[in-house]
């Protein structure tokens, strides 16, 4: 069994939000008269005119009307903001099991939507792994899904945050992942939080708490320290499988800062 990839190029968006985002190239998978297995797709990207308190932050929207990839969101791999010199590491991309058969010649369209309004537009790449048999990765389809808008971070101890809720329709929860960040990193202001997840539609009792990566400061003339994704499996069911339903989060920051940071979260699920 062989995995073949392919990738599309074009520029992010510069305003924040979902309504806001812009359309990247479209790819068509080969001709097939079996069909295909998408198994990955994973996001690279980075900004072209990097400023202070403009970290980048957001996702990559797939949809198709040949194959039932959607909702399929991919997130950015996180680039900081800075103070007063720019610099920032462009982390090796997650990526991200699809498992969703589509024919050949199907096309899949993407859209970018920055979760912080950017100067200038930036440059992103979708990759697409697929194969002929069965995918490697094991398992099913799964889908994902972002919040649809990031939340402003409390910038006192102990400040919580809703984070806005996610609808989804699934049997189970396979994993959590996010990110909370300062927009402008300062000398002796880190920017740790502490996350609850919660939903009514859960099946079991028991708490769903862990920490976002702790997002470093930085001394004047510097670049802050690099924040990467946070992934949590969990592997939740839930109590009427396959319908509607609504999963919460609050972040709280736990160390005051001087100035707003960000938080975003999506869940992978089945």
């Amino acid at each position: 069994m062989a995995l073949f990839t392919d990738v599309v190029q074009g520029p992010s968006a510069t305003t924040a939000a979902a309504g806001n985002a812009v359309a990247l190239p479209s790819l068509t998978l080969p001709a097939s008269n079996s069909g295909w297995t998408i198994t990955r797709i994973w996001v690279t990207g980075a900004p072209l005119n990097f400023n202070v308190a403009e970290p980048w932050v957001g996702y990559v929207r797939c949809t198709s009307e040949d194959c039932l990839i959607e909702p399929f969101e991919i997130p950015f791999e996180i680039i900081p903001g800075f103070i007063t010199v720019g610099a920032g590491v462009q982390r090796e991309p997650h990526k991200w099991v699809v498992g969703v058969q589509a024919p050949g010649g199907a096309v899949l369209n993407f859209d970018s939507v920055t979760d912080v309004t950017q100067t200038a537009a930036g440059e992103i790449q979708v990759t697409v792994e697929f194969t002929d048999g069965g995918s490697p990765w094991g398992g099913g389809q799964v889908h994902m899904k972002c919040g649809a808008a990031p939340a402003t971070l409390g910038t006192a101890d102990n400040a919580a945050v809703a984070l806005n809720d996610i609808e989804i329709k699934a049997s189970r929860l396979h994993m959590i992942f996010g990110y909370a960040l300062a927009l402008q990193p300062t000398a002796d202001e880190a920017c740790p939080t502490t996350v609850a997840v919660t939903s009514s539609d859960f099946a079991e009792s028991g708490p769903l708490k862990f920490s976002w990566n702790m997002h470093p400061g930085g001394i004047a003339n510097m670049a802050s320290g690099g924040v990467d994704l946070t992934t949590i499996e969990t592997d939740r069911s839930f109590k009427s499988p396959g319908q509607k339903q609504t999963v919460s989060c609050v972040t709280t920051t736990r160390d005051a800062m001087a100035g707003n940071g960000r938080a975003n979260w999506g869940l992978i699920y089945s």
